[in-house]
């Protein structure tokens, strides 16, 4: 062989590489910059972030009062928009990592806002609010980053984990230092809140964070998840939160089989060192755990919680007779009634705005949202609510079938939304569809095998 050949055959491999080494770089440099992004906008506390807003609405005085929505589009959510979006799509990430439940929530809030826009233009609405399209918007950013990083489902669910864990550990440490002007603490009964939620939201989320971690996690990296959720779960200080996430807990465990019994006992042990930690160094919890009464949150969400309104009585007729004096649940009712009767006053209109939305309850003695997801998506989306749940209810549904590591936290999370509204807040809106996307990923990448029948004698 000639010395040119032999010099061709060893510079071929060479000019062969550089695009390949070209498209390494630009790969890690996705992954870099997205999980930066990621870290950034789960941990920086909300407060901080106000700071750097480049769009803010003018909310109404009660949303301003009662603390429903972020009315903020600050810079790093244009910088997640529009890395996420470019390298979503140039990267080739849109087709691995896909989401038919996203697109439709982002697609149902621009279609009511539009909506709504033209009846208020018309005078058919006395109001109008973006808050719906900026919340759109926010959780569009979020996802483009979480989708545009090249990666596996499993190591997409550990970040999610990590970025919890890290979150409500945080959000502690704040506290003891008396950083309460952050956005990561409330001075609302001594509760948890971690930056970005609000303080029952800490709570379903702390639940999420142990599911997570007993479903996906393993060795102590488990144990470590499982405490960091129980301080979320716990000092959260949300009674419905611990109402549904605890049997679910219980459920997971006892599903998994091995070891259930010094599982079960670990848990316990650890909750209830939990529990002995948030009353000794948040002394206002004490007057919470006996009598379950809250100084602020009952007396504000419900208007004279300790009776049945008109109005429940007429949408709830067997709640008199059923003897029901529980403020809390009382109250619950009464803000239900209050929404279907909104909802029957607006002939199912959407108001495009959980603002909107606000206004409409308050005329009927509820100052703040409905206290129910589905409820409050059908106000502000009207009909086009169902096409909100359909593609969530359908991933859950498959992940519970087939045992997916998923359905539980999905499951856990729908059912939440029966009796609280946490869909406000973006950061919480984006961690449900990322786990729908990563169940999603996983029923394909384990399809359900069949079994082919073959004759005998056939084949190699």
């Amino acid at each position: 062989m000639s010395s040119t050949a032999s010099d061709s055959l060893l510079a071929a491999p060479t000019r062969a590489t550089r695009p390949l080494t070209v498209q390494r770089q630009l790969h890690q440099l996705v992954i870099l910059g997205g999980l930066t992004l990621f870290y950034i906008s789960m941990i920086m506390p909300a407060r901080l972030q106000v700071t750097m807003s480049v769009v803010t609405l003018s909310p109404p005085a009660n949303a301003v009062a009662y603390g429903v929505g972020y009315p903020y589009f600050t810079i790093l959510d244009a910088v997640m928009l529009a890395w996420g979006l470019a390298f979503w799509f140039l990267t080739g990430a849109f087709r691995r990592t896909h989401s038919s439940a996203v697109l439709v929530y982002v697609g149902v809030s621009l279609l009511s806002a539009v909506i709504a826009g033209y009846r208020y233009s018309v005078g058919l609405e006395s109001d109008f609010f973006m808050d719906g399209v900026l919340g759109a918007v926010r959780l569009l950013a979020a996802y483009a980053v979480f989708a545009s990083v090249p990666s596996s489902e499993a190591r997409w669910a550990r970040r999610l984990q990590n970025a919890l864990a890290i979150l409500f550990v945080v959000s502690l440490f704040l506290n003891h230092a008396g950083f309460q002007q952050a956005g990561t603490y409330s001075n609302e009964a001594g509760r948890l809140t971690a930056s970005g939620f609000d303080f029952a939201t800490t709570s379903y989320f702390g639940g999420v964070l142990v599911l997570s971690a007993l479903t996906m996690a393993q060795g102590r990296r488990r144990w470590v998840l499982v405490c960091a959720g129980l301080v979320g779960l716990a000092m959260g200080g949300g009674r419905l939160a611990l109402t549904i996430a605890l049997p679910t807990i219980a459920f997971t465990v006892l599903r998994s089989r091995p070891v259930i019994r010094r599982t079960l006992i670990r848990i316990g042990l650890i909750g209830a060192a939990l529990a002995v930690i948030a009353v000794v160094t948040l002394p206002s919890l004490l007057e919470r755990i006996p009598t379950f009464r809250r100084s602020i949150d009952d007396a504000v969400y419900y208007v004279k919680p300790s009776e049945l309104s008109v109005i429940a009585e007429r949408y709830f007729p067997l709640l008199r007779s059923a003897g029901i004096t529980h403020p809390a649940v009382l109250g619950r009712f009464n803000v239900w009634a209050s929404a279907l009767q909104l909802l029957d006053d607006r002939h199912w209109q959407p108001a495009g705005s959980d603002w909107r939305v606000q206004q409409g309850l308050e005329l009927l003695g509820v100052p703040s949202h409905s206290h129910n997801g589905y409820l409050q998506t059908a106000l502000k989306f009207g009909p086009l609510a169902f096409l909100v749940w359909v593609p969530l209810a359908g991933t859950t549904w498959r992940g519970l079938r087939r045992r997916s590591p998923y359905g539980l936290i999905l499951l856990f999370l729908l059912l939440s939304l029966a009796f609280d509204y946490w869909m406000l807040v973006a950061k919480a809106l984006f961690l449900l569809y990322a786990f729908a996307a990563l169940n999603d990923r996983w029923l394909a990448e384990h399809p359900r095998q069949r079994l082919e029948h073959q004759p005998v004698g056939t084949g190699d």
